[in-house]
């Protein structure tokens, strides 16, 4: 059998930063590139369509509960100032003036 031989420049070594790695844990998907510390990690779940609109959903304790919005909306985003305090109208401990 010939042997081969290499005739171009030496091969450089590959960059830490060059390689993506994804990593496909039972609970948790990992992905990230090989110099990460910390990779971005999801949770590693399949969605299927409900079959029947009568069964009761299915709650998943891992998964956080889902939130809802318009209550949310209400809570942190108040519209024009409604029931932010007015910082002016504080009253100043005596120590402070």
């Amino acid at each position: 059998m010939p042997r081969v031989t290499r005739t171009g420049p030496p091969m450089q070594p590959i960059q830490a930063t060059a390689i993506v790695v994804i990593h496909p844990g039972s609970m948790f998907l990992r992905i990230g590139r090989a110099s990460d510390s910390h990779p971005h990690t999801l949770p590693h779940v399949v969605a299927r369509p409900c079959l029947s609109a009568t069964q009761q959903p299915h709650v998943d304790p891992i998964l956080v509960p889902e939130v809802n919005m318009v209550r949310a909306r209400f809570l942190f985003a108040p519209s024009a100032g409604a029931g932010v305090p007015n910082v002016s109208a504080r009253r100043t401990p005596a120590f402070h003036r």
